[in-house]
């Protein structure tokens, strides 16, 4: 059985919603890691003085987004593995 886990993000809106949810800036990377692992990869950002943000938590069965965003994760897998496929059939 394939594992499907949501996510609930924080994002930090310093100008328009759109903007800051889906622009794309050279600096920016989003990293996961195990609850036990945080606090060490933390700790090594900072010993390269890099800035550093956590902005949510892996888990549930929806992917929401600030107060802004609320989808379950079956309906985006099934969007990102079957858009294309419905396509291509010549389904809508």
């Amino acid at each position: 059985m394939e594992r499907k886990f949501g996510a609930e993000v924080t994002i930090p809106i310093k100008s328009r919603k759109d903007f800051s949810y889906f622009s794309k800036t050279q600096s920016r990377i989003i990293v996961s890691t195990s609850k036990n692992k945080k606090d060490e990869f933390e700790k090594l950002l900072q010993s390269f003085d890099q800035r550093f943000i956590s902005i949510g938590k892996v888990g549930g069965s929806s992917l929401k987004i600030n107060k802004d965003i609320n989808v379950k994760v079956d309906v985006l897998a099934d969007i990102y593995f079957n858009t294309i496929p419905r396509i291509m059939s010549g389904e809508k």
